[in-house]
């Protein structure tokens, strides 16, 4: 491991890469090629930089808005984000056009001009206007960042190649793609520049941790705990079922000698997600049994630590159900679940855990049952705002209650349904849901985000 190597040196690099490119006028695109352990950094510079706390001078936004396939659709949804951005009602201290037209920075007041076409090269425009309304932004750009997660499993290329000659001085693109997996298949070119950041976030993250735990004290029971929790999730890679038994057996027996009540609650589960990941169900349920009764014997209204050590133990053994082809047992766990997030408030699990169960109910041919589910599962997510629903799972939830409805109900309740989703998702809501439609409609699909991260 090397031992010199830290999170801040890392994203060091990343600052000078960056440093290198800054001033040149001439590229309109940059592509961080990125392996997977460094997206999350890049992404993090990315948001500081479009934070009061970025160090360089270019102006940074970010859109959250899905890419499905569609060049057209995507454009408009990007408009339909952009305008959004001034619709949103704000708290004083966060409305960033009161706060510079207070500080007399405002040429002139702006709002987005709604009767433009939604085209990409309309949207660059809008935002020359909206930047040449600010004082002291006359040299600067504004850099649109696109997340990756917004194109997750697509192919962006042909939007970029559509959209790429039509970007103006002052506006750049800014997205991270996969480095050994790319999804943006563009040469470089004097409009395209590549960023290829070569970082060790392991070893920096590593270090990070002993510093953390205390390294240089072996006998602090804290600073062995947690070293041997790296140790145990290190062993997942090896995909040897021997050498992790013997580092749970050690995980296990400083629990016990820690005697903390939040230590004896979480270190089964950890056990359980380490089989999971080498693919021994048999003791990864062995393990979520025992978190379960064990956080069930501490569970009370007001125990956030137990609560939430049970759900995750139910969701990881009703994915192992599910991956072995017992939706029996897997849809009462999911349902268990929703009924007590839906006590405590919590809105996401109340989502997931009924989504699932409606997910499963249709393969059984219990479609009445599915629907059933399905609208549980809208009514739980239309609690999160806009914005949440439209990046969730609520999308799938109001795509299969669709399927599902056409199949028991009749043509009115078919409309009920189809206005109620335009009020919960907007009034794009028909593409937004197709796209999901569209998917091959398997396991790897429908699985719960965690059960998702686990696999990757």
């Amino acid at each position: 491991m090397a031992t010199g190597v830290s999170i801040a040196s890392e994203y060091g690099k990343l600052q000078d890469l960056w440093r290198n490119i800054e001033r040149d006028e001439e590229w309109r695109l940059v592509i961080w090629n990125a392996q997977v352990e460094d997206m999350d950094i890049i992404d993090k510079f990315m948001e500081i930089e479009r934070s009061p706390a970025g160090e360089f001078t270019d102006i940074f936004f970010r859109f959250d808005t899905s890419y499905q396939g569609d060049i057209k659709v995507f454009s408009e949804s990007l408009w339909e984000e952009y305008i959004s951005w001034f619709e949103e009602k704000v708290p004083e201290g966060y409305d960033i056009m009161a706060a510079l037209k207070k500080d007399g920075r405002l040429y002139q007041d702006y709002h987005p001009d709604g009767s433009l076409e939604r085209t990409a090269e309309n949207l660059w425009s809008e935002l020359l206007r909206f930047k040449s309304c600010i004082k002291g932004l006359e040299k600067r750009h504004f850099c649109i960042y696109i997340p990756p997660i917004s194109y997750e499993g697509m192919d962006l290329t042909s939007w970029f190649t559509n959209v790429l000659d039509g970007i103006p001085l002052g506006i750049r693109l800014i997205t991270i793609d996969y480095a050994n997996q790319r999804k943006i298949k563009l040469a470089e070119t004097k409009k395209v520049k590549f960023l290829e950041p070569r970082l060790n976030m392991p070893d920096a993250l590593r270090n990070a941790m002993d510093k953390e735990c205390g390294s240089y004290d072996p006998t602090n029971l804290n600073s062995l705990y947690t070293r041997q929790i790296r140790t145990v999730l290190d062993c997942t890679s090896k995909k040897s079922e021997s050498v992790l038994d013997k580092e749970v057996s050690k995980l296990i027996d400083l629990s016990h000698q820690l005697d903390r009540e939040d230590v004896i609650l979480t270190t089964p589960i950890i056990a359980a997600q380490a089989y999971y990941i080498i693919q021994n169900n048999n003791k990864s349920l062995l393990f979520c049994d025992r978190t379960i009764n064990e956080s069930e014997r501490k569970m009370r209204a007001d125990d956030l630590t137990a609560y939430s050590v049970w759900k995750v133990a139910l969701f990881l053994k009703a994915a192992i159900f599910v991956g072995t082809k017992k939706p029996d047992a897997a849809i009462p766990l999911y349902e268990q679940v929703a009924a007590a997030a839906a006590k405590r408030g919590d809105i996401l699990y109340v989502l997931e855990g009924y989504r699932m169960s409606a997910y499963l109910n249709n393969e059984q041919g219990n479609i009445e049952e599915a629907f059933i589910r399905s609208l549980l599962a809208l009514e739980a997510g239309s609690h999160l705002d806009m914005k949440q629903r439209r990046a969730s799972t609520f999308v799938y939830a109001a795509s299969m209650a669709l399927r599902f409805c056409k199949k028991v109900r009749d043509k009115q309740d078919m409309i009920v349904l189809e206005k109620q989703l335009e009020l919960w998702l907007g009034s794009d809501w028909r593409e937004l849901v197709s796209a999901f439609d569209q998917q091959p409609d398997n396991k790897s699909q429908i699985l719960s985000s965690l059960t998702k991260k686990k696999q990757k």
